[in-house]
């Protein structure tokens, strides 16, 4: 025994590092990376009395990359085991290893605070001590002590009550008690245990509650020594005063002592006693003022049954509650170079839980030093060290909210933000809200609440809007507008901006300036700097192959240089970083690249750049009212250069962009800035997601400024990365009322015919006859005949009858409890254990109904590409069932709720509007009791809460939704957050995906080829909690696992045979930025879940390809052992499987490796890159003169979509493999879950399907069957194609007088919403599936909304005061329909329709849209029209004055491909040569012309004379 112990511990030895002592005790650790240096430090105390012992310490990340063997070698020979706060992957392993080859019998197992499954392996003395306790019993038993109970009672009591556990309670209380003598009784207690005779005395649980100050704690409050004044506490666990953690809290309190706050901090243990101290931090502070809170704990304070009591404690506080985090396991210089900022699998407990409580603005304020290992027990450990320059931002922006806590209302200036994305005069408002009237309504509630407005503010909002459209507007296209307000607004000149911008941090200015190569070769320097050589080769691979791609597709004079001075810049950085001395010439390169002058390689240039400047000079349009600002959030900048949207990725914010944010702080210098309703640009510029750092532009532009943000809230999805991003404080607001579609006109003579027809009393009636015939005439003139057939042909009989009993009533939450856990290594591993896996489930119990409209820019498509099927004719369909098909069609459309109006912030509805909305809400089931009270009073929690967000107060949290799902959003006037990741998808979704899905197979196209492609989006995953990724796992033929809590702990796949299907589909994944973001743990799961597929089929591929074995070994790596579960299916039976292996031999083919080709063939999950946002299709569509053909559109969708997420890639640039997989593509899904968003009421439909459908189109040559997962309503789950989705909503709400009248009361803002949220979005789905809006539809807009069909003044309302602008714009756009050839107007209204569009723009100006751009094409096509001499010349004239004339940036010549190596500096870097370099000889050519520097002149010289030649024979002839 002891020779084979000898044996193993050599062997531990060998792989791990493990030394060899003598006969004593072996006790064998895994601990978190957090408590490592306190178990080692007890381990230090446990050997230098036990000389003999040997005690063996490891972290599980120290684990990843050893094999089973070796980890199992550890305790084989152990004669205790301790496995603490262990969760994530190394949770499941060790649980599996544990099980499959365990400590020797009599060993003892401790496992406490780890994930549930991994503490019921705990033993002593051979028992299974927590076998008989179910999941209640064991949350009970690892119950910390209740708020005000002493420690020792509370071990003695759970003792007591738990005597089968007590010994396990004991081991626990010595790792609870956290210090180095309770951590050497824990190595006492397991020696003992493992049958050692060893003393063991009793744990000394330290004080619940202690204060730390001056750099000592004590339990008594009044030992800090407050004095009056502000003071900042700093909640932090019990252990926040260990070595490591210590440093931050000193360095935050100075920080803030320096600007005369003081500062302490209440370190308190996980659970009651976290609630306790919260609630008795006023009587603490004691002669002090709270001036705000910076919480350090993760998850939840005080644990998730004292959740809502510690955010109501909170409320009473009533200060600013921020998050700081460490990251524990994260260097500051990864974290600076990473492009996500907190890892993906820590966003949700530091992050999104706080958020439930209501904490906001979180910061990095330390990350992991240096590790070092412990010679004694072999652990790495790794102590936190502070973010200096993150500390000091976080001490200003307390400051800073003090501020305003201070200053007198009188005093305070504030900066107000309104929505002008696209620029223009016809577009100043935001999602849902009445912008003018809400801007009125908020200042005059500041003048009421003693903010100093001066003596300008208008009476109404008219009068407002006047002001507005005269100075307060981006017109970033109009020369003679930023003349005019020249002088009249705020401004910065060159000199001002440039100092400032000379302090910005140095990566941010070299892009503006040089473009993202300007970016890449500023991060590889300062990854390289860092010696982070790792990070350094993933960026320049990354960086590289996006521009590579750029390039590759699009076409460009200087195309074939700028790929041969890439392909340089990529060598010269690899030798630079292999150690070779060849930086100078990636500089010299990245200048060469920039000078091509390829759009997408430049920035913006030198400051101030060509966005809103004129002479020189920045202008920011706006409004002083005394103390007070509004304006518009500035141009993103693609007005200045649309090639921009064909090139790039991403874009930074232009020059007049920053400089609007420096000017509202330091020139303006405001204590505030509060952005009106969704959404500003400034939470979608480039950069992490969360845990910002000093060079994101959101940070760069906010700095420490408080954000107040009120938003819609049903915009969850968004309204996160505004939090998160932006740094902003939520003030929800309602949506409109909402209504049940009424039918109109022939929509309301189609259901009185099927009611004819059904109310026959004999089957060949005539009656039935006649209205059949009236019936098919009226669908003609509908346009929907093309609609129906389709539908009949694929199938789509709408059956209603199957409503789900077993989805739970869409009012409520779930029955199920979840689990809240902490099961992220950080922070739960110190005191969260059990208690925290029951936790952190359940503080989303009650909101697994959230929802959110995301605005990340997302797309729909259409489903009219495939005409495989046979279809029946209108006039030869069977009237039966053309009866049921039109009745269901107009029911679906009066089941749909429409948005009466808009909402005016603040502003109490009327009686008539609450009743609405409670009708809506309630459904076929009774009103709330309290629903009415709620809805009545949230517009005053609206503006309540907006002055108490201005006086440095707290804004409660709430749940954010669509009101009709979750009428808990209500009141509205709270800080809203969203649901967990790791509860995603839940069971709820699951049963309803698995609907869908099945739905979608029957009713589909069984002869139809093709895989499937599902669009994620993070707003619908937030209402339904995860259907889309449930039908994408459905699809696949897998499905998740989940504990006991409802978290997502696995995967499994389904039987084929078991589930009755034919065969498993092939399903790909395209996920917008937001989801990306919010759900990265969701991308990686169905990355996993596309693997499981393809192992189903991984027995048969090694017996009929065993040439693919490296190739299927790489594609199944990210499985890792825990998920593996090789499959013999047939692959006739596996569509993932047998297009893997077609694939992957043709890329092995192309000259791939085995193990490329393997892992590239294995992609399912794409998106946007790190950092970005949207499909870019959104942005092409609204500039329709940046394009001439639709290819164009699908091919930057291709551009932008093409990067790869999952296990083992993080959005790395996989375009081949992007384009690979679209092109197999037959059908796609877009999932919508809001009674309140529809297709056309937003651009991220059309952005994301309709851009995803475009790519498809131009790949395989047809359209793919689009197709829309309608499920708002979860009791009613129904498969929609694109079309008739489409044509209902078109039909029943936009042509709808229903929809029209509210709007048209609201002047203005209601003519913007027409254009805005619908017209414009309308034209995106046209350019993306023309098959589906066809002429007709603008026939039919033109003749209800510049024609009055309808008779409701329609012509009056557009001509009145600003609506002008409205007006102009949506001529604009029939006429670039007209001008793309997708409206086939009459020539003669097209004619009418120019004079009057010409007439408008001579009086009015042009309005300022991409499609009204001064040199727009269609406006050549207009001018043409026009037979008056006159008009066309004042319509010419209006054209000229705003033209602004952009000079070209200078560029090398297209063909020079080298770069020399030059002795004078000055000299021109670039040499020409007569042709571009071969691929691979470009250097060498190079080096031989540096040998030579006469060939240049040679060349040139010959082809002068050959020039001279040709003019002197030309001349001859």
């Amino acid at each position: 025994m002891r020779f084979r112990r000898t044996t193993l511990i050599a062997i531990a030895f060998f792989l791990f590092g493990v030394g060899t002592a003598g006969a004593g005790p072996l006790v064998v650790g895994v601990v978190s990376d957090r408590s490592a240096a306190e178990v080692a430090a007890g381990a230090h105390r446990f050997l230098e009395a036990h000389p003999e012992a040997e005690v063996v310490l490891r972290t599980p990340e120290q684990l990843t990359d050893k094999s089973d063997e070796a980890v199992a070698a550890l305790w084989r020979e152990a004669d205790a085991v301790l496995v603490a706060a262990v969760f994530g992957d190394q949770a499941a392993r060790l649980d599996r290893l544990l099980r499959e080859a365990p400590p020797p019998e009599g060993a003892p197992i401790l496992a406490i605070n780890s994930v549930r499954h991994l503490t019921a392996l705990s033993r002593i003395d051979g028992e299974a001590v927590l076998a008989g306790l179910d999941d209640e019993m064991r949350t009970e038993l690892a119950a910390n002590p209740d708020p005000g109970e002493e420690p020792r009672a509370h071990l003695s009591r759970q003792q007591e009550r738990f005597p089968e556990q007590a010994d396990w309670l004991t081991g626990r209380a010595f790792y609870q008690g956290r210090t180095p003598e309770n951590m050497e009784g824990l190595m006492r207690w397991l020696a003992a245990h493992g049958g050692h005779a060893i003393d063991v005395p009793d744990p000394d649980p330290r004080e619940t509650i202690r204060y730390y100050r001056h750099g000592s704690s004590s339990p008594d409050s009044d030992a800090l020594d407050l004095e009056e004044g502000p003071a900042v506490a700093l909640l932090d666990l019990d252990t926040g005063d260990r070595p490591g953690d210590r440093a931050l809290l000193d360095a935050a309190c100075e920080a803030l002592e320096n600007r005369e706050i003081q500062c302490f901090v209440v370190l308190a243990r996980w659970g009651g006693a976290s609630r306790e101290a919260v609630e008795t931090l006023a009587d603490t502070i004691g002669p002090a003022d709270l001036a705000g809170i910076v919480s350090l704990q993760d998850f939840v304070v005080g644990g998730g049954g004292n959740r809502e009591a510690v955010a109501e404690a909170f409320g009473e506080l009533d200060v600013p509650v921020i998050k700081g985090i460490r990251l524990a396991d994260v260097s500051a210089a990864q974290w600076r170079l990473s492009h996500e900022g907190i890892p993906w699998d820590k966003v949700h407990y530091h992050v999104a839980m706080p958020e439930l409580q209501g904490m906001s603005q979180p910061m990095v304020l330390a990350a992991a030093g240096a590790p070092e290992q412990d010679e004694r027990t072999g652990v790495r450990l790794t102590l936190t060290e502070p973010v200096g320059e993150r500390v000091e931002a976080l001490a200003d922006r307390v400051a800073s909210w003090q501020r305003l806590r201070a200053l007198d209302n009188a005093d305070k200036r504030v900066a107000v933000v309104y929505y002008n994305h696209p620029p223009g005069r016809q577009n100043i408002g935001a999602d849902k809200l009445d912008v003018p009237e809400s801007l009125l309504e908020m200042l005059q509630r500041l003048e009421a609440a003693g903010y100093d407005l001066g003596d300008n503010v208008p009476e109404d909002a008219e009068a407002l809007l006047d002001m507005i459209q005269d100075r307060a507007v981006n017109l970033p296209e109009q020369a003679d507008a930023l003349d005019a307000i020249a002088g009249r607004v705020a401004a910065l000149d060159r000199e001002q901006y440039q100092a400032y911008f000379d302090a910005v941090p140095e990566s941010i200015r070299a892009e503006l300036v040089d473009g993202p190569i300007g970016y890449l070769q500023a991060r590889l320097e300062a990854a390289k700097a860092a010696d982070e050589i790792d990070l350094a080769q993933a960026a320049l691979e990354s960086g590289v192959g996006d521009l590579r791609h750029m390039l590759e597709s699009y076409p460009h004079a200087a195309q074939d240089r700028a790929l041969d001075l890439l392909a340089q810049f990529e060598a010269a950085w690899e030798a630079t970083l292999a150690g070779e001395d060849a930086h100078a010439t990636t500089e010299q390169l990245r200048k060469a690249l920039v000078r091509t002058g390829i759009p997408g390689l430049t920035g913006w240039g030198e400051p101030p750049g060509e966005a809103m400047t004129r002479d020189g000079e920045m202008l920011f349009p706006g409004i002083e009212f005394g103390n007070v600002f509004i304006g518009p959030q500035p141009p993103r900048g693609w007005e200045v250069s649309e090639r921009l949207l064909h090139a790039n990725t991403t874009f930074p914010p232009t020059h007049q962009y920053v400089g609007f944010y420096h000017w509202i702080r330091d020139h303006f210098e405001a204590d505030a800035l509060v952005y009106v309703g969704r959404h500003s640009t400034r939470e979608f510029l480039p950069r992490r997601r969360a845990g910002l750092a000093a060079d994101d532009y959101p940070e760069i532009l906010g700095g420490a400024l408080p954000i107040i943000y009120p938003y819609i809230v049903d915009g969850v999805g968004e309204g996160i990365q505004a939090k998160r991003r932006a740094m902003g404080v939520m003030i929800s607001h309602l949506t409109p009322p909402l209504a049940a579609t009424e039918l109109y006109d022939s929509l309301l003579e189609l259901r009185q015919l099927v009611e004819t027809y059904e109310a026959a009393a004999q089957p060949d009636a005539a009656t039935r006859s006649r209205a059949v015939q009236t019936l098919r005439e009226r669908i003609e003139d509908l346009g929907l005949t093309e609609i129906i057939e389709r539908e009949m042909a694929r199938g789509h009989h709408h059956d209603h009858g199957h409503h789900h009993d077993d989805h739970g009533d869409h009012h409520v939450g779930h029955d199920e409890e979840p689990d809240t856990t902490g099961h992220g290594e950080g922070h739960a591993d110190e005191h969260g254990d059990e208690q925290r896996d029951a936790d952190h489930h359940r503080e989303h119990g009650d909101e697994e109904h959230e929802h959110a409209h995301e605005h990340d820019h997302e797309n729909e498509h259409a489903d009219e590409g495939h005409d495989e099927h046979a279809t029946t004719r209108l006039s030869e369909m069977d009237e039966e069932l053309l009866v049921h098909e039109i009745g269901h069609y107009l029911t679906d459309m009066q089941e749909d709720q429409m948005p009466l109006g808009l909402h005016v912030f603040g502003r109490d509805w009327s009686d008539e509007a609450v009743d609405t909305m409670l009708e809506s809400m309630a459904g076929d089931d009774a009103i709330g009791d309290d629903w009415g009270a709620k809805l009545r009073g949230s517009p005053a929690s609206e503006r309540a809460h907006l002055l108490a967000a201005l006086e440095g107060r707290f804004v409660p949290p709430g749940q954010g939704n669509d009101p009709i799902r979750t009428p808990e959003v209500l009141p509205t006037g709270r800080n809203f957050h969203a649901l967990a990741a790791d509860l995603v998808p839940t069971r709820i979704a699951w049963g309803i995906g698995q609907e869908l899905a099945a739905d979608a197979r029957e009713h589909g196209d069984p002869e139809a080829d093709g895989s499937e492609a599902i669009i994620l989006w993070a707003s619908d995953t937030v209402r339904d909690e995860g259907v889309m990724i449930a039908f994408g796992m459905d699809m696949l033929g897998i499905r998740p696992a989940w504990n006991s809590r409802g978290i997502v702990q696995g995967l499994e796949r389904m039987d084929l045979d078991e589930a009755e299907r034919d065969r498993r589909r092939d399903a790909l994944f395209t996920t917008s930025g937001l989801f990306r973001d919010l759900y990265e743990d969701q991308l990686v799961w169905l990355d996993r879940a596309a693997r499981l597929a393809l192992d189903g089929s991984s027995e048969i591929i090694l017996a009929e390809y065993p040439e693919l074995e490296p190739a299927l070994e790489a594609a199944l790596a990210p499985l890792g052992q825990d998920l593996r579960d090789p499959g013999d299916e047939p692959l006739a039976r596996n569509d993932v499987a047998a297009q893997w292996v077609e694939d992957t031999q043709a890329l092995r083919a192309a000259g791939l490796d085995g193990a490329g080709a393997g892992q590239q063939a294995a992609l399912r999950v794409f998106g946007s890159a790190p950092g970005a946002y949207g499909a870019g299709v959104n942005r092409l569509a609204d500039r329709s003169g940046a394009w001439e053909d639709r290819a164009e559109l699908g091919a930057a969708y291709l551009r932008r979509m093409g990067h790869a997420y999952g296990a083992d890639e993080s959005g790395g640039s996989a375009h081949e493999a992007f384009e690979a997989r679209l092109g197999q593509v037959g059908r796609t899904y877009l999932g919508r879950a809001s009674h309140l968003y529809g297709l056309l009421d937003n651009d991220d439909g059309f952005d994301f399907q309709g851009g995803l459908s475009t790519a498809v189109e131009s790949i395989r040559g047809e359209v793919p069957d689009n197709r829309v997962l309608q499920h708002a309503d979860p009791d009613d789950p129904r498969v929609e194609t694109l079309g008739r989705a489409l044509m209902r909503e078109l039909q029943g709400q936009n042509l709808n007088p229903q929809w029209i009248e509210p709007l048209m009361d609201h002047g203005y803002a209601g003519a913007r919403t027409m254009a805005r949220d619908f017209v414009d979005n309308l034209w995106g789905w046209q350019v993306t599936n023309p098959e589906i809006i066809r002429s007709w539809v603008w026939d039919e807009v033109h003749d209800v909304y510049l024609q009055d069909r309808h008779g409701l003044g329609m012509q009056e309302f557009l001509a009145d005061g600003h609506n002008v602008h409205v007006k102009t714009h949506l001529q604009a756009v029939h006429l670039v329909a007209a001008s793309h050839g997708f409206w086939d107007a009459d020539p003669e209204v097209l004619d009418a329709l120019s004079e009057r569009f010409a007439e408008l723009v001579a009086e009015h100006g042009l309005p300022g849209s991409g499609h009204t751009r001064p040199d727009h094409p269609m406006l050549d096509e207009v001018a043409e029209r026009l037979d008056d001499a006159e008009l066309r010349a004042a319509f010419e004239a209006v054209r000229a004055a705003a033209q602004i004339d952009r000079a070209e940036p200078e560029a090398d010549p297209s063909r020079v491909t080298e770069i020399q190596p030059l002795e004078d500096p000055t000299a021109q870097e670039a040499q020409e040569i007569p042709e571009p370099a071969e691929a691979d000889g470009g250097q060498e050519t190079g080096d031989e012309a540096a040998g030579m520097p006469w060939l240049p002149w040679l060349v040139a010289a010959a082809l002068f004379l050959l020039l001279l030649g040709g003019i002197a024979t030309g001349r001859r002839r």
